[in-house]
């Protein structure tokens, strides 16, 4: 059985863009938690994900708009996602200088303020960000790359990220997310996590005609696999 209920946040970028407005009714009404939006500036990764005026159009679709900057200067955009009202912001901790300073201005700007580790990068990078980030985000597989998740190494992050979130007594959420499959989920939230990404790159996922019922059948597997693991 599974700990807690985990929040499901799935990418535009695996949306029908042509049916966008229909697509994230579908979600809100399947139990989807987020939208999520990957916005690179083609520096710190290869060119990828949507762009802010997707954001933007996704507000009051009964959805937690949530951006992932993958940018060598996330703390430039802040205000440009602040001033659509944007409810989640996180960042690659790796492409910021200033990674502290960054979190609390997302924080002073209204919005959850999150941190993203890339699957090669030390967790002690967030050793001194936990206590004012609201969530970590961890990948299973580097940003603009589709193949070589690993399951086992994100696993053993989850649970050791969290042992030392409740050994501090902080509040942190994590997620995780970068091709995984429902077995792969269920375990993460058994080890702590609070929420799964669900992608492009995601086992088994199909949300090309109906996201909404791709979802519900994504749902019952992490379900499932969470009796066995």
């Amino acid at each position: 059985m599974l700990k807690s209920v985990p929040k499901f946040c799935v990418d535009a970028a695996c949306l029908p863009l042509g049916h966008f407005e229909a697509s994230l009714r579908s979600l809100a009404d399947a139990g989807a938690a987020e939208v999520f939006f990957v916005i690179s500036d083609g520096g710190a990764t290869p060119l990828t994900g949507v762009g802010p005026a997707l954001v933007a159009a996704a507000g009051g679709m009964g959805l937690v708009r949530h951006v992932h900057l993958i940018a060598a200067h996330p703390e430039r955009h802040v205000d440009t996602f602040a001033a659509m009202k944007c409810e989640r912001l996180s960042f690659q901790v790796e492409g910021c200088a200033h990674a502290h300073r960054t979190l609390g201005e997302i924080r002073d700007a209204g919005m959850f303020s999150g941190i993203a580790l890339s699957p090669c990068t030390p967790l002690t990078k967030l050793d001194y960000l936990l206590e004012i980030a609201d969530g970590a985000l961890l990948l299973g597989l580097e940003p603009g790359v589709t193949e070589g998740v690993a399951r086992g190494a994100l696993l053993e992050r989850v649970k050791m990220l969290e042992e030392n979130i409740r050994y501090r007594e902080l509040q942190t959420l994590i997620a995780v997310g970068g091709g995984l499959d429902a077995p792969t989920m269920a375990k993460a939230i058994r080890l702590g996590a609070k929420a799964v990404v669900v992608d492009g790159n995601t086992g088994g996922w199909d949300g090309g005609a109906n996201p909404g019922t791709a979802l519900a059948s994504l749902r019952e597997a992490v379900t499932a696999a969470a009796k066995v693991v």
